[in-house]
């Protein structure tokens, strides 16, 4: 059930952005809600991941997840992949739902900013300046809020990488001396950071799992390598204003239909269909070479998990003797 203070919780998020206008249209009076923007990632990442991931990455991604006690658990590990590519797809700003991105401004400032920061120092504390304000990317503070919740470093990597480069030591380490620049020490923005975050365990379905198995999700790094990938995609394409315009200020996250926003800017992008393997090594060597294949070939084929055979492991750069 809704209470009353989850109700005002959630409205408060209706001030924050995601984007606003830029270059030639910075004098545009519109924006993106952020929750709008988490909320188009989330369609496109289902998208993505339905109509295009194909299934021999699916089950690469499914393999590297673990789970520190997992014997309450039931559910098949790809569906597990599934939702741990859709909890990214809405964390992976959460970052900016604190005051030194809420904060900033085009350059040069427009009216646009002004409207919106009016709007934000209404509900929430915006100090004029902070400690450390250009030390902490929104990448790195949602990082950051997911390893402050109890997730593990593996999964909080690709929300904090999302932009291309993971985080180092170093950037995480200088966080702590800039809590008030990623609104740690406040409550307003404590709770927003949470709302967000129980937003997108409901979202992927993960608050399925209870949040204290949720947390013992282990990832390796082929599986966080592709997660990240992916999440980097999604944000490109939830990010391009052609498919994903912005919206007068006065229109707020419920009037917009993610959903269909991100139907059209899938089909308009043209993606190939999911790609699935010929069902037969004959059919592969026919369509490719015009010819059925010898024995070796034939075999490697057929038994591509043997990693005994030595024509096999030779060319993978292992010894033929092992």
């Amino acid at each position: 059930m809704i209470t009353e203070e989850i109700a005002t919780k959630q409205n408060n998020l209706d001030v924050l952005w995601a984007k606003k206008p830029k270059g030639k249209n910075i004098n545009d009076e519109k924006w993106l809600p952020l929750k709008a923007h988490l909320n188009g990632a989330v369609e496109m990442a289902k998208l993505i991941w339905d109509e295009w991931v194909s299934k021999n990455v699916i089950e690469q991604i499914a393999k590297g997840i673990s789970i520190t006690d997992s014997s309450n658990l039931n559910i098949d590990n790809r569906e597990l992949a599934r939702r741990l590519f859709i909890f990214p797809a809405y964390t992976h700003d959460l970052g900016k739902a604190s005051p030194t991105f809420q904060k900033k401004k085009n350059y040069p400032p427009s009216s646009t900013d002004e409207i919106i920061l009016k709007s934000v120092t209404d509900v929430f504390l915006v100090k004029n300046l902070y400690l450390g304000e250009k030390e902490v990317p929104h990448a790195l503070v949602s990082y950051e809020i997911l390893r402050r919740h109890g997730f593990n470093e593996t999964v909080a990597v690709i929300v904090g990488g999302h932009h291309g480069s993971p985080p180092n030591n170093v950037q995480i380490n200088k966080l702590c001396g800039y809590k008030s620049a990623c609104g740690f020490d406040n409550v307003a923005w404590f709770e927003a950071q949470d709302m967000l975050l129980s937003n997108a365990l409901n979202i992927s379905e993960i608050s399925e799992l209870t949040k204290e198995i949720a947390t013992k999700i282990n990832l390796r790094r082929p599986t966080q390598a592709l997660l990240t990938g992916l999440l980097i995609m999604v944000d490109w394409i939830a990010s391009d204003e052609k498919g994903f315009k912005l919206v007068s200020l006065n229109t707020y996250t419920n009037n917009i239909d993610s959903f269909k926003r991100a139907e059209h800017a899938f089909k308009d992008l043209a993606f190939p269909k999911q790609w699935k393997p010929s069902s037969s090594i004959e059919n592969i060597y026919q369509e490719r070479f015009n010819r059925i294949p010898r024995p070796t070939p034939y075999a490697i084929g057929t038994n591509r998990s043997c990693t005994k055979c030595a024509f096999f492991k030779y060319f993978c750069g292992g010894s033929p003797y092992g």
